[in-house]
């Protein structure tokens, strides 16, 4: 018995579209999978983030040195967090580390918390051995690809910004300074009093 011609044009189709349709769901599955497999773990920041004073941040990851987990923001324990990027080959960053250092352990268990972002090319190296030296306990992150430094809008290192855990901007500073100066004490004693 032979198949009337609309028979025929739906079996056609059926024998072309169905193999198309499987193949085309196939791709859209594979690209959805490697688009996640090739992007950064955490949440993505994104580019049109103004940081100010007075600004809110997004939430964003931080790359943990060594091991490269992202941390995000939010799980750092503080009322105040001053974000502080810096490179060993940075002389200004390496002669305010120790009143970072000095800065943090004061304030410490009042709420405040240092987090260091290293911009060296050799990130791991350059954290141990300067945690070493300087006998650093605040958390020490790498940024590899540079997107942390990009929502900071980090031109010059040492580049610092003081945050909330509201992530409310309180302050910014480019260049390096004493943080352990009576004006910088003062300034950390009423944040932590807000």
């Amino acid at each position: 018995m032979k198949a009337s011609p609309n028979e025929s044009i739906k079996l056609g189709f059926k024998k072309v579209l169905l193999p198309v349709l499987i193949i085309l769901t196939v791709v859209v599955i594979a690209l959805t999978i490697l688009k996640h497999s090739v992007t950064t773990p955490g949440v993505e920041i994104p580019r049109s983030a103004e940081v100010k004073v007075g600004s809110i941040l997004p939430i964003f990851s931080l790359t943990s040195s060594p091991g490269g987990l992202a941390v995000p923001i939010s799980e750092v324990p503080a009322q105040v967090i001053l974000l502080t990027f810096w490179a060993t080959w940075c002389d200004a960053c390496m002669e305010e580390m120790p009143s970072l250092v000095r800065l943090r352990n004061q304030f410490h268990s009042a709420g405040f918390e240092v987090v260091g972002v290293n911009l060296d090319e050799n990130p791991d190296g350059a954290i141990e051995k300067t945690k070493v030296k300087y006998k650093i306990e605040f958390p020490l992150f790498k940024d590899l690809d540079g997107k942390v430094a990009e929502l900071f809008d980090v031109h010059a290192i040492p580049s610092n910004v003081v945050f909330d855990k509201n992530r409310k901007v309180l302050f910014l500073k480019e260049g390096g300074q004493d943080w352990f100066s009576k004006e910088t004490t003062e300034l950390v004693q009423r944040w932590l009093a807000r």
